[in-house]
């Protein structure tokens, strides 16, 4: 979908829906390709979002989510990492930098879109997401984290 909203005639949609993949790992890869084409920045917190919804032990809030990608950690390091809340990007951009592949539900968590309908490689590439970045990251969020003072409902 988000290959079709920059398609402003008639003609480039018809070109467009043309040429995108028929399956959901070709939709997948093309869609992993937006988020690289992206500013090193806006790659960085796609790929960092989309790793910890991936990783979560159960579902986060965007606020959770937030302050999950502005928390650096050391490479190599079982150190809790540093959070900063000036380096906490607003959800509008963590949902635009992750190329339309994140949600926020109606019960106020943040999915990946289709969940429940991506093959076994979609799920091991996404999965695998998090190389690519220059933070290391746990699977869920510390309770030393400011997120695990929340409440859950």
């Amino acid at each position: 979908m988000e290959a079709l909203k920059g398609c402003r005639t008639v003609g480039l949609l018809k070109k467009t829906l043309g040429s995108l993949p028929s399956g959901l790992d070709g939709m997948y890869k093309l869609t992993l390709e937006r988020i690289e084409a992206q500013s090193a920045e806006d790659a960085r917190i796609g790929k960092l979002a989309l790793m910890w919804i991936s990783r979560a032990k159960r579902r986060l809030t965007p606020r959770q989510l937030q302050e999950a990608v502005a928390t650096a950690y050391d490479i190599g390091s079982f150190e809790p990492g540093t959070f900063s809340e000036e380096d906490m990007p607003k959800m509008d951009l963590i949902l635009s930098a992750t190329g339309g592949l994140l949600v926020v539900e109606d019960d106020g968590k943040v999915r990946l879109v289709r969940e429940s309908h991506f093959t076994a490689s979609t799920e091991h590439g996404l999965l695998n997401v998090w190389q690519t970045t220059r933070r290391k990251t746990s699977c869920a969020v510390s309770d030393r984290h400011p997120s695990a003072n929340m409440r859950r409902s």
